[in-house]
C-alpha cells in the first residue's frame, strides 16, 4: 500500500511538472507569435512609409521643376502688367483691373513658393534655437488672425527648450497646424497646445517606429473640431490634397509642414476621429548642446 501511494504521488508530480512545462511552452509560443506579428506589422508600416516617401519625392521633383518655370512666367507677366499700368491713368477702370491682375500674380507667386519649399531637398541651416520662443512667436502672430470664437490654450511644461533648428521654418510649421485646426472648428471651438519632453524612446517608437534620438520634444496641438476620416488621414500629407472649398486651400500647408519637421530630424503624427477633433503631434529631437540661458 505504501509503495502504491508513493508511485501515485510520483505520477501526480510528473503530471503536474509536465503540465507546467506545457504551459510554459504554450506561453513561449504565444510570445513568439506576438513578436512575429508585431515585427510583421512594423515592417509593413515601414514599407508603406518608404513607398509614401518615394512617391512624395517624385512628386516634389516634378512640382519643383514646374514651379521654377512657372515662376519665370509670373515674373514676366508681373513686369509687363506694371509697365502697362504706368501708362494708364490711376483713376480709370483699366488701372484697377491691371491691379487685380497683379494681385492674382502675387497669389500665384505665393503658391509657387509653397511648392518650392515642399520640393526642396537640401537641408536647412540649423542652429541652437529655443522652441518655447518659436512657439510663443508663432502664437503671437496668429492671435490677431484667429476668430474671436476660438479659444487658444497654451501649456509649455519644459525648462530647457533648446533644439537644433531653423526658427522661421519651424514657426511656419506651427502656424500651418494651428490655422488648419482653427479651420476645422465650428462657431465656438478650442485649440490646446501642450509641450513636454519625452525620454521614453520605446514608448515613442510605438507612436512612430525608428526614432533614433534619446529624447524628444513632444508638441501636441489638439482641437475639438470636425475631425477626419481614416480615408482623409491616409492622404493628409499628400501635396495638393485638401478638403477645403476651392480657393480656400492649396493642399500644401501640411505637406510642407511635415517636410520641414523631417528636415529637422523629427516626425509628425496625426490622430483624429470624425466629429471628435484632431491631434497633431510634432516630435523634435532635444539638443544635446549647451544649457538654455535664463
Amino acid at each position: 500500500m505504501l509503495i502504491t501511494d508513493l508511485l501515485g504521488i510520483v505520477v501526480l508530480l510528473l503530471a503536474v511538472g509536465l503540465l507546467i512545462l506545457l504551459q510554459r511552452h504554450i506561453r513561449h509560443i504565444q510570445r513568439e507569435a506576438l513578436q512575429r506579428s508585431e515585427a510583421e506589422e512594423e515592417r509593413e508600416k515601414m514599407k508603406q512609409a518608404l513607398l509614401q516617401s518615394q512617391k512624395l519625392e517624385a512628386v516634389g521633383m516634378l512640382a519643383g521643376g514646374i514651379a521654377h518655370n512657372f515662376n519665370n512666367i509670373l515674373y514676366a507677366i508681373q513686369g509687363y502688367v506694371q509697365m502697362a499700368r504706368s501708362d494708364v491713368d490711376n483713376k480709370t477702370i483699366s488701372y484697377q483691373n491691371l491691379g487685380k491682375v497683379l494681385e492674382a500674380v502675387e497669389r500665384g507667386q505665393e503658391l509657387v513658393q509653397g511648392i518650392l519649399c515642399f520640393s526642396r531637398r537640401e537641408h536647412y541651416h540649423l542652429e541652437q534655437i529655443c522652441l518655447k520662443e518659436v512657439l510663443e512667436s508663432a502664437i503671437k502672430l496668429l492671435q490677431s488672425t484667429l476668430p474671436a470664437s476660438v479659444e487658444l490654450s497654451v501649456s509649455i511644461n519644459i525648462k530647457n527648450s533648446l533644439l537644433e533648428g531653423n526658427r522661421t521654418h519651424l514657426q511656419q510649421v506651427f502656424i500651418n497646424i494651428i490655422r488648419n485646426a482653427a479651420d476645422s472648428l465650428s462657431e465656438k471651438g478650442k485649440i490646446v497646445v501642450q509641450v513636454d519632453v519625452e525620454s521614453d524612446i520605446e514608448g515613442l517608437k510605438l507612436l512612430r517606429p525608428g526614432l533614433p534620438y534619446p529624447a524628444y520634444f513632444v508638441v501636441n496641438i489638439a482641437d475639438n473640431g470636425s475631425g477626419m476620416s481614416e480615408e482623409t488621414l491616409r492622404h493628409l500629407f499628400e501635396p495638393f490634397f485638401t478638403t477645403k472649398d476651392v480657393g480656400k486651400g492649396t493642399g500644401l500647408g501640411l505637406a510642407t509642414a511635415r517636410s520641414i519637421v523631417r528636415d529637422h530630424r523629427g516626425e509628425m503624427v496625426v490622430k483624429s476621429v470624425p466629429n471628435k477633433g484632431s491631434t497633431f503631434i510634432v516630435l523634435l529631437p532635444v539638443s544635446t548642446g549647451r544649457e538654455e540661458k535664463k
